[in-house]
């Protein structure tokens, strides 16, 4: 998996590429999220338009990424695309319920106005 971080109109947005498997991504999601909160970060978005799959491992990570905001007051939102892989397993695991969902980061960014 590969990550990078950026802002978009003042919030930081984690952007994930690949698949975000067991053992694939999960140390570095944590790490990068970490390094954000760290940082002040209040409002972020974890863009998955750009992964190609997620397992239960990888499901698990979100979860952490929005219970460690919660935790320090900051909110997360996800970025994924309308259709595929990634989105089903939102959909079966009921996430798309407990997130906010948006098909691209800059909608979600937009959305903490």
């Amino acid at each position: 998996m590969a990550l990078t971080t950026r802002r978009i109109g003042g919030v930081d947005v984690l952007a994930l590429e690949g698949g975000l498997l067991l053992g694939q991504g999960e140390k570095d999601l944590f790490d990068a999220h970490s390094g954000l909160l760290d940082g002040g970060s209040r409002c972020l978005v974890v863009d998955l338009t750009g992964l190609r799959s997620i397992d239960s491992s990888g499901v698990g990570s979100l979860v952490v990424v929005a219970k460690r905001s919660a935790e320090r007051g900051a909110k997360v939102k996800l970025a994924v695309r309308p259709e595929g892989a990634v989105r089903r397993v939102l959909e079966v695991t009921c996430l798309d319920r407990a997130f906010e969902i948006y098909t691209d980061p800059e909608s979600a960014a937009r959305s903490f106005a």
